[in-house]
């Protein structure tokens, strides 16, 4: 549907459940896009050995059969009770935890991850609250009418999701408003790409600037699950007006690691990790990006990133 914004919101539990999805949970039929199992690896990137005492996001892209692009913001590592109980530990202990998904055709981040943190404190609160909740917050974010040739943004008033205390939880007295930019052929430009450049420096965002307009093979490295998702999609909206029509995974699961041996143009990111997985690869020329130090190298094995800083070894 043209105007959706919202193309699907599920709550998955490690290691393959599903426990609702809205305007309906996906399924591993041939017809459906993503599969559930697609959806699975990419909600939980680091395939179930990641340990975390807190909540965590990023973002993820989907190609479809037409070359059209859905964005998945996970908010993930998420401690819950089963439903109904009101005291009690978790479901996974300190496990990898339950993920909220969204899928969308726009990655409009600050919206929707402000929704995702809205139903994770009713989840926290309320868990036999949070599907029926869901449900109209989809619903009212696709029902929400076009912004205005006047205005640059779109809004949304979902009763029910903004408070986090009590009654008010249930009873809708308060409105979560979520901002969306109007439509754009190109949806990446909807992408902040200041972060990054502040994050690398005039210099070193050249250089990635440069290996992404050459289409060369890029991967981020990153410590951190969020900013290398985030950071990956700056790059590749910092293309603006030309547009990124190779490979983009701004976060690559650790069961499709050998993607990174591919011989055609690619932009992924991938946690510090599974470098060392990486690294017994036949890699060929490949400019990484480590944005945590940071530094941009040119290689066949991570083990670059390792080497004493050069002009040669930063020229892409």
């Amino acid at each position: 549907m043209a105007g959706t914004r919202i193309e699907c919101l599920v709550l998955l539990d490690p290691p393959d459940g599903v426990r609702w999805g809205f305007p309906k949970a996906p399924a591993d039929d041939a017809g459906s896009f993503p599969r559930r199992r697609d959806l699975l690896q990419f909600c939980f990137p680091e395939g179930g050995a990641y340990r975390a005492a807190e909540a965590r996001e990023h973002i993820f892209a989907l190609t479809d059969g037409s070359g059209g692009r859905l964005f998945g913001f996970c908010l993930g590592g998420l401690q819950l009770r089963p439903a109904g109980a009101r005291t009690g530990p978790s479901v996974h202990g300190r496990g990898s935890g339950s993920c909220l998904c969204l899928l969308s055709r726009r990655p409009s981040h600050t919206a929707f991850m402000m929704l995702l943190r809205h139903l994770h404190g009713v989840l926290l609160l309320y868990p036999e609250a949070a599907a029926h909740l869901a449900k109209e917050a989809v619903a009212a974010v696709n029902a929400t009418a076009p912004a205005s040739p006047e205005s640059s943004l779109g809004s949304l008033s979902a009763p029910g999701i903004a408070g986090l205390s009590g009654q008010e939880l249930l009873k809708g007295r308060r409105d979560l408003l979520l901002g969306f930019p109007r439509g754009s052929e190109d949806a990446l430009r909807q992408v902040a790409i200041m972060p990054l450049l502040n994050k690398l420096g005039a210099h070193k965002f050249m250089l990635v600037l440069s290996a992404l307009l050459c289409e060369r093979r890029v991967v981020f490295v990153s410590d951190t699950f969020s900013a290398l998702s985030g950071w990956v999609l700056a790059a590749v909206a910092a293309l603006h007006p030309f547009t990124w029509h190779g490979v983009l995974v701004p976060l690559l699961p650790k069961a499709l690691l050998s993607f990174v041996a591919a011989p055609m143009p690619f932009v992924v990111g991938v946690h510090r990790a599974v470098l060392t997985d990486i690294a017994s690869m036949p890699l060929s020329d490949i400019v990484w990006v480590d944005l945590d130090k940071p530094c941009v190298r040119v290689g066949n094995s991570p083990s670059v990133l390792n080497a004493a800083a050069s002009r040669n070894s930063e020229d892409a």
